[in-house]
């Protein structure tokens, strides 16, 4: 009786299992798979806006894009963007999380909520405009402020300047995000580790090199590949930044080139056949530095 009772609640706990299983299975179907199989299956057709009337062109969308010098210039910029963005959000961020460091336990958790709120409450719509006005060359603090030590106007929406100016706001938007997780990977590390290199008569050089760097590596590869690829999707800072006209033209991502092809010139089309180019190349990137991590033996 003991026996076929354990082996119901094995059958039981099984059941419960392969059912979660298929759950989360069907869920990833509905939620990943089919929404790219539709996108997929648009980029192999002439659908203009709703329009019921369309043919299918099989790749012909892909190689009309090739063709077109906006896709390479969108694709140019993209990687401008979102490298650029990438690397000063993590150096930025890990320096904030460095000097955080540096602090008690509670003086730096409070510090770093401060820092972290506006990246979690203040919308891109608001952060953007901010820093237009900021840098408005007529009554922007900081033009103003350069004008008075320089002597010199700076147009910061010129063509020499917009993308700096992009990447500089995009870094001050989310670098507390890369500062949050590398803070978390230093509050993990052993205190003994610290008061062994004390006693060795180790200094701070020697305390980042050997203890502080090889506890945050994995931490800040990690979230600077998570930063790359959400740049590089990037929709809404790059559009309310640049505006739509000649600088979204020139100096738009590829996210921008999709909303402009899909909802303005009604080309979904060709829209659905860059997305998914772009969904390829990304993912790509993300398992290249899987398959490099797991080559080098990390995690």
């Amino acid at each position: 009786m003991l026996r076929s009772t354990k082996s119901g609640r094995a059958a039981l706990q099984a059941l419960v299992l392969w059912g979660g299983v298929a759950v989360i299975i069907v869920i990833g179907l509905l939620v990943i798979f089919v929404p790219v199989g539709c996108l997929i299956g648009v980029s192999l057709t002439s659908l203009r806006g709703f329009s019921s009337n369309y043919s299918y062109l099989g790749l012909w969308n892909y190689v009309e894009a090739f063709r077109q010098p906006e896709f390479w210039r969108g694709a140019r910029n993209t990687i401008t963007y979102a490298i650029g963005s990438c690397i000063g959000q993590t150096v930025l961020g890990t320096v904030m999380a460095l000097v955080l460091g540096g602090w008690q336990a509670r003086t730096r958790r409070a510090i770093a909520i401060v820092f972290f709120v506006p990246y979690l409450v203040v919308p891109a719509v608001i952060a953007v405009q901010l820093w237009r006005f900021l840098i408005d060359p007529r009554v922007g603090a900081i033009t103003l402020a350069i004008h008075r030590v320089t002597g010199h106007e700076t147009y910061f929406m010129s063509e020499g300047l917009v993308m700096i100016s992009l990447i500089g706001i995009s870094t001050w938007m989310f670098a507390p995000f890369v500062m949050l997780v590398v803070s978390r990977s230093i509050e993990e590390i052993p205190s003994r580790r610290f008061e062994v290199i004390a006693l060795d008569g180790g200094r701070s050089a020697d305390t980042f090199r050997h203890v502080v760097f090889p506890a945050i590596g994995p931490a800040i590869l990690g979230v600077a590949l998570l930063r790359l690829v959400l740049m590089a999707t990037k929709f809404d800072v790059p559009y309310l930044f640049l505006g739509s006209g000649p600088l979204s033209s020139k100096f738009g991502p590829t996210t921008v080139l999709i909303y402009e092809l899909a909802y303005e010139r009604l080309r979904y089309g060709e829209a659905s056949a860059v997305g998914v180019m772009m969904l390829l190349t990304l993912f790509l990137v993300i398992w290249s530095v899987v398959l490099w991590q797991a080559v080098r033996g990390g995690t």
